[in-house]
């Protein structure tokens, strides 16, 4: 595709096999949300390093800790196109810089004018929050299943404790009410594995929309790395723009 992502046909067929799907699908959606909970922790990192770049120590800290950001958003790219959806990877090549302070200034200045760290930072928080949370959609069912089906055994000290308890649309006074709690919890636990492969699916669509390579990084590397004829105009072309 164009857009720098393919769609595979079988990223939500299940078939005879949904039960095994939707615990793989739950599985993967845990990894996704503790994924989330590291990279918005190292886009915080690295959203610290560079305040500190006009103190001078942040051009040493922002490269590591934003190429620390771009690890996680390659792994939830992998993670992803177990789910259907492929994602390309944006990044640009880095030029050769010197050492020193004047190669650390080049190499923050070439990642503060990537649209692509800014993308992966937004990235980190989506994907703790909405993203997080609808990748474990499905554990959660199945949590709150196997809590139902507990509730005959421990609706005493749950109702003690939480005065006007429901269960879902289910109050829980008496035992007979559990009863009909562990009936929903029964249902509640395959549903959450048959939609699971398809919450992982808008999840995947999700990701694509803030991590897939924009036209304008699609266009510069078609720049960078031409094919065909005209390639020596093209390169001319792109040290120009390079060079503005």
């Amino acid at each position: 595709m164009t857009d720098g992502s393919t769609g595979s046909p079988h990223g939500v067929r299940q078939g005879r096999w949904w039960f095994t799907a939707g615990w793989v699908a739950m599985g993967r959606g845990l990894a996704m949300f503790g994924l989330g909970l590291l990279a918005v922790f190292l886009a915080w990192f690295a959203l610290s390093a560079m305040s500190l770049v006009l103190m001078g120590v942040g051009l040493f800290l922002v490269p590591p800790m934003v190429a620390a950001v771009r690890w996680s958003a390659q792994v939830q790219r992998r993670m992803t196109a177990a789910s259907g959806v492929e994602i390309t990877s944006p990044y640009r090549g880095a030029p050769p810089v010197p050492g020193g302070w004047l190669g650390a200034w080049r190499r923050c200045r070439v990642l503060f004018t990537d649209s692509s760290t800014w993308r992966d930072l937004l990235w980190a928080q989506v994907a703790v929050t909405v993203g997080g949370l609808l990748a474990i959609i499905p554990f959660g069912m199945l949590a709150h299943g196997v809590f139902g089906l507990l509730l005959p055994l421990i609706w005493e000290p749950v109702v003690t404790a939480w005065d006007g308890s429901w269960y879902l649309f289910i109050p829980l006074r008496d035992h007979d009410d559990a009863v009909m709690a562990a009936v929903l919890g029964f249902v509640e636990i395959p549903v959450g594995l048959f939609v699971a492969p398809y919450v992982l699916r808008v999840h995947a669509r999700l990701t694509h929309s803030l991590l897939a390579p924009t036209r304008q990084s699609r266009m510069s590397a078609r720049v960078q790395h031409p094919a065909g004829p005209g390639t020596d105009l093209v390169d001319s072309s792109g040290a120009e723009i390079g060079r503005s």
